[in-house]
């Protein structure tokens, strides 16, 4: 959404000089009160001393990303992980091979802080997956043999469930005949099992990095983009999983759509907090998706690349080279002006922002709420969100003006994922 009017910029280093401010002394507005949450009231404090770091958070779901991490990133693991899966009492467990050592074993109980439980499994997620690639390879693959062609036709989904290791084949006509026609021609493994098939599974849409949402208070709605994807802690001690955008011309409670034709829209989720009041360091919003087709990725929009999960960069050089994903800019990219600015909102809202970031890309309207990334060493970290244009004494557009994700984090009770 494009902020009317002429957006004045002062820089905070001269604000300090020449008239003493006190910057430290500005707090972040805290999230707290009904005018900013949805059903939902945070207590004091909640937000106080937050950080990403695993030990701080009880919720299994964050816990089990570091150690996919993990897995990940050391070849021996891999050899000997069967997978992991939340139980009915919300712990995290952890299935292994009987071939784990106790260096691997002490490692997952470093990296998931001893809160997880370990168990034992025949396959390891590695053979799981390469079973589950080979089926789908059939899947896709076109046969002029009639009884090839009759099996693969007879397959509906396959997948993995860690929780029993074991691959799962779903057959639209289920018998004793047809399981024996898939294990003669496709895999007779012990891995797999076999269900009925309950239909087609709907497909779930993939939201990405600076595409396009429209929030809405009735039928009055304005466009705005897609940050980043994140969880939010709430007052009940659980996470909402979502994604943040602007706050400006918006509001707590607001719906929140994305676009599925030229003229029509679907509801994924509402604004459940919300952080844009004068004298503050933020114009965001955290949305909750309620719409379960839907999903957040960290995968940016025209095909930008991806995201570094669970990081963020809060340093912000003059000089360095920042870019932005919005709706309507699709991809932009310029060079930080100014790391330290104050920034007067339009005449209709009357909101001054403070220690925001100009750079010298341009966004236009639709823009608002769009993703700000770094690069290092060929990855992508966030580091804010885009807010406005700004413009010169002579009002002339002179770039952009963003949030600085470090604020962000001090404002919202968010985990990055």
């Amino acid at each position: 959404m494009k902020r009317k009017g002429i957006i004045c910029i002062t820089i905070l280093a001269m604000l300090v000089s020449l008239f003493s401010i006190n910057v430290s002394a500005v707090q972040p507005t805290k999230l707290s009160g009904g005018q900013l949450l949805k059903q939902e009231v945070l207590e004091d404090g909640l937000l106080n001393n937050q950080n990403s770091n695993v030990e701080n958070s009880e919720d299994a779901s964050i816990i089990a990303t570091y150690l996919e991490n993990y897995i990940n990133s050391n070849n021996n693991a891999k050899q000997v992980y069967g997978g992991c899966y939340i139980d009915d009492n919300g712990r995290l467990n952890v299935l292994l091979t009987n071939n784990a050592t106790e260096t691997i074993i002490n490692d997952i109980k470093t990296v998931t802080d001893d809160s997880a439980i370990l168990g034992n499994c025949e396959y390891t997620l590695e053979e799981l997956n390469i079973l589950k690639e080979y089926i789908s390879d059939y899947m896709v693959a076109e046969s002029s043999d009639e009884q090839i062609k009759e099996v693969i036709e007879n397959i509906s989904a396959v997948g993995i469930y860690q929780k029993q290791n074991k691959i799962f084949v779903r057959l639209k006509n289920y018998d004793d005949e047809k399981i024996q026609d898939f294990k003669g021609i496709i895999s007779n493994s012990n891995a797999i099992i076999f269900e009925q098939s309950q239909g087609y599974i709907p497909c779930s849409s993939t939201l990405m990095c600076g595409s396009k949402i429209c929030i809405a208070s009735g039928s009055i709605g304005g466009e705005y983009s897609i940050a980043f994807r994140c969880k939010r802690l709430t007052s009940s001690g659980n996470y909402a999983t979502g994604f943040m955008t602007a706050a400006h011309g918006n509001n707590a409670g607001d719906t929140v759509y994305v676009y599925t034709g030229s003229n029509s829209v679907t509801s994924i989720g509402y604004v459940m907090a919300w952080c844009y009041t004068n004298n503050g360091r933020v114009d965001s919003a955290f949305v909750c998706i309620n719409n379960s087709n839907y999903i957040m990725s960290n995968t940016i929009h025209a095909g930008a690349g991806t995201l570094v999960a669970g990081a963020y960069s809060s340093t912000y050089t003059e000089g360095n080279t920042v870019y932005m994903a919005g709706a309507t800019s699709t991809l932009a990219s310029g060079r930080i002006v100014s790391n330290s600015v104050v920034a007067d909102g339009s005449e209709d809202d009357g909101v001054t922002i403070r220690d925001c970031v100009q750079a010298s890309y341009f966004s236009d309207e639709g823009d608002s709420g769009g993703l700000v990334y770094i690069q290092q060493n060929g990855s992508k970290y966030i580091a804010g969100i885009n807010m406005a244009e700004s413009y010169n004494r002579n009002n002339i557009e002179d770039g952009s003006l963003f949030v600085k994700m470090s604020n962000i984090r001090d404002v919202f009770d968010i985990i990055l994922y």
